[in-house]
């Protein structure tokens, strides 16, 4: 792998890392300004949006919105608060599986 890679790669999660401090919508726009920061600066050419990558993120949203509206997401919570009570050492178990969630 060349250096001109690595510093692409260094420039899109900067721009996602960066979005990411402002939220969901600066998450996108982060993702977004990286993307064209690669087309417009290092002229490469962008390729078409992959179907079945939308719709999982269309899935996930819908998921994670209908759990919050009937409380599921509280429940998560409760379930997570009682298992780091009992264990506070498995942190490093329970954490993965919960934060995404959040």
């Amino acid at each position: 792998m060349d250096a001109l890679f690595f510093i692409q790669l260094f420039i899109v999660l900067a721009c996602i890392g960066i979005g990411g401090k402002y939220g969901g919508m600066g998450l996108g726009a982060g993702g977004g300004l990286g993307v064209a920061i690669l087309v417009l600066g290092f002229g490469l050419k962008p390729s078409s949006p992959s179907i079945t990558a939308m719709l999982i993120i269309i899935c996930v949203i819908s998921a994670v919105s209908i759990l919050q509206a009937v409380g599921g997401l509280d429940y998560l919570v409760r379930v997570a608060e009682r298992i780091l009570r009992k264990k506070p050492q498995a942190i490093t178990f329970v954490a993965p599986g919960f934060a995404p969630i959040f």
